[in-house]
């Protein structure tokens, strides 16, 4: 008899095999999988057959969009009554909460990164050495940046929590308090309908006089390039983030970064040495940490940079995280409960 905690996958283009098969196995096994291949070719009715016989599926579709079409697409997939669905993490939180909406049933899995990346791809991509400088001075003509200011990169979807509003206060702190004036800042993110938040953070910048020194960019479609042309990167979010992205990837490419001292940014950054943590809602703080980098000499700025890069690929290796997440694996599939005997003996007194 097979484990039942293995899950089979149906990765067929036979679906009369593949019945046979669902209708052999359905007693010896926790779950089928069905995927892209599946689904794709045999739709709905092909899902139904499957269900008839067995109800527990692992429907495998590994939904990314914006969140309104996630939650949408979950409403749907859900009426289906599978035991799990898949999401891909990188839509964001707002995608990864609106996936919970209206569902009590359906356990939604995560998918962080897919396997068919190894290390040399991923390290490739988040890469400074691998952007053209041809790409960077276009991508610089476009934005309307100079070459001669320092240029501070702040990205992420505009909405409060990511704290776009703190980040504006911080650059006028940094203007009257410090009197740093040879600066350039990106907003780089969309609003995705939430217009009234926009134009707060354009009057904002209007009060404050910034109009020259902040630039608001909706969409970029390579993140690297737009990262390479920043000499810091701030994640000024003031709530938690579940991993913190920003951070990761700013010291990917060998950036130093200036976070709030939340969420995952505190186990990925170290602090004054590859970045900077500060109070997450204290835009004085942010203005003093963004004024000591703006300090730094370049060849500081690179060496916090370079210690950044070895960090990410230390910690992220795509190895090492798949290892550690088969050692989960393995531990969860290795554990037994434990017997009536054992219950027993554990309940009774000790001999000593």
């Amino acid at each position: 008899m097979l484990s039942k905690k293995i899950i089979v996958a149906l990765d067929s283009n036979n679906l009369n095999k593949t019945i046979k098969l669902v209708k052999i196995l359905k007693k010896d096994v926790y779950a089928f999988k069905i995927g892209y291949q599946f689904f794709y070719n045999f739709g709905l009715e092909g899902y139904k057959k499957v269900y008839s016989i067995c109800p527990k599926i692992f429907l495998d579709l590994k939904l990314h969009d914006i969140p309104n079409t996630v939650e949408k697409g979950l409403e749907a997939l859900i009426k289906m009554k599978p035991l799990f669905t898949t999401i891909h993490i990188s839509g964001g939180d707002n995608m990864m909460i609106a996936s919970t909406a209206n569902n009590k049933n359906t356990m939604i899995l995560g998918v962080s990164i897919l396997t068919s990346l190894d290390s040399d791809q991923t390290k490739k991509y988040y890469n400074q050495k691998n952007i053209s400088m041809l790409k960077q001075e276009k991508l610089k003509q476009e934005w309307g940046l100079s070459s001669n200011k320092f240029t501070i990169l702040l990205p992420g979807r505009l909405t409060y929590w990511k704290g776009q509003e703190k980040f504006i206060e911080s650059l006028n702190i940094l203007v009257e308090d410090y009197n740093i004036t040879n600066f350039q800042a990106i907003i780089l993110g969309s609003d995705q309908g939430r217009k009234v938040y926009s134009k707060k953070l354009i009057n904002l910048v209007e009060r404050y006089n910034l109009n020259k020194k902040i630039r608001f960019i909706s969409h970029c479609k390579e993140m690297p390039l737009a990262y390479s042309l920043a000499d810091v990167v701030v994640s000024a979010s003031i709530e938690p983030e579940a991993f913190g992205r920003v951070s990761v990837e700013a010291q990917s490419m060998g950036k130093p970064i200036v976070a709030s001292n939340i969420g995952g940014s505190k186990e990925t950054i170290v602090n004054k040495k590859t970045g900077f943590l500060y109070k997450h809602d204290d835009p004085r703080e942010l203005a003093k940490n963004l004024n000591t980098v703006i300090q730094l000499s370049p060849d500081e700025l690179k060496n916090m940079g370079n210690e950044g890069r070895k960090n990410i690929t230390k910690k992220f290796d795509v190895e090492t995280m798949c290892q550690s997440n088969l050692k989960e694996y393995r531990s969860c599939l290795l554990y037994t409960s434990p017997s009536p005997r054992d219950v027993e003996e554990s309940r009774m007194p000790s001999s000593a």
